[in-house]
């Protein structure tokens, strides 16, 4: 759970970012975006790239736990395609997210497949 609150932490200061007019309070579209994107970490929690030969992809393609392509599943479903305020904060943090991702993550991670305890 530790690794999880440098994401909430740049969620949570991206929503004090301007963002224009907005139908939302800012802190309403950066909790909702946090949640969806937590969900999605629990959704993709235990896939795998679906080949069917999952050895192969784990030593050809890396651990789908920790693969650009798990990310793009998250982000993908984390704002709904008509949710304006959602998708424009997501857009402006995107780098903070991928930056998370591929650095931060991967250290607190270890090898080990991500896990995520919500209380």
């Amino acid at each position: 759970m530790c690794w999880s609150w440098p994401l909430v932490s740049v969620l949570v200061l991206c929503s004090l970012l301007s963002v224009g007019t907005v139908r939302t309070a800012p802190c309403q579209t950066c909790r909702r975006l946090t949640d969806r994107f937590i969900k999605g970490l629990e959704r993709t929690a235990n896939k795998n790239f679906g080949g069917g030969n999952t050895a192969w992809e784990e030593e050809k393609l890396a651990k789908y736990a920790r693969s650009e392509t798990r990310l793009l599943e998250i982000v993908e479903a984390a704002c709904d395609k008509t949710d304006f305020d959602c998708n424009r904060l997501l857009e402006q943090i995107e780098d903070q997210v991928e930056t998370w991702w591929f650095h931060r993550l991967q250290t607190a991670g270890g090898s080990r497949p991500v896990r995520l305890a919500v209380h």
